[in-house]
């Protein structure tokens, strides 16, 4: 579907199910990564559920580095691509 079909609530939810999938991945847990890259548990579940309005962009930033995204789910996490 294109990106302009999608609808705007499940847009929002994209970037964080991807962050979710990265940090499950990596076998992390949300109070882990909390001590890893202070971002709170409280926040990090927020971005995850797509209630991301109090999460900044060097949040996000903080936690693709540590999950290590590469730069295709780094675009992802945006919500758009080049």
């Amino acid at each position: 579907m294109p990106e302009s079909r999608i609808s705007p609530p499940v847009r929002r939810l994209q970037p964080g199910m991807l962050l979710s999938q990265l940090r499950e991945e990596r076998g992390l847990t949300g109070p882990q990564v909390a001590e890893q890259t202070g971002v709170t548990p409280s926040a990090l579940s927020r971005l995850e559920c797509g209630k991301n309005s109090y999460v900044t962009p060097g949040d996000v930033r903080s936690l693709l580095d540590l999950y290590d995204a590469n730069e295709d789910a780094r675009w992802q996490s945006a919500g758009s691509r080049p």
